[in-house]
């Protein structure tokens, strides 16, 4: 007999893939805590946006304190990928789930986003 194995994000995707979309106020609300979170990192200066199912690897240089000009980096990297569903703060992680629905297929993803100081190499 085999046995059906699901995990959590398979799990996630399909709730997810079913659940009305918030409205754009909800969605900035949830903005303005990335914009708190990223406060909290203020010696941090670099950030990456991943999902490694679509290969997206996006690393973010925040080069001065300037958490709402990230936010709107932030959303534009975003909305080019498609609707914003939910965005859920990982405490263990200290790390983002974007959950996305793509405009064009309406199949839905998770982005993570997380501090990357370990993954640049600086070289003067």
């Amino acid at each position: 007999m085999d046995t059906a194995v699901i995990d959590n994000y398979a799990l996630n995707k399909q709730m997810y893939a079913k659940i009305t979309p918030p409205s754009q106020d909800e969605v900035n609300a949830m903005f303005v805590n990335v914009g708190a979170w990223l406060s909290t990192h203020h010696k941090k200066h670099y950030y990456m946006l991943l999902n490694n199912e679509l290969h997206y690897y996006t690393t973010f240089n925040l080069k001065n304190p300037n958490y709402d000009k990230m936010i709107q980096e932030l959303k534009e990297c975003l909305a080019f990928r498609g609707r914003v569903l939910d965005i859920e703060y990982q405490h263990a992680e200290d790390t983002y789930q974007i959950w996305i629905k793509e405009y064009k297929t309406d199949n839905v993803y998770m982005f993570m986003l997380f501090e990357a100081e370990d993954f640049v190499i600086e070289v003067e």
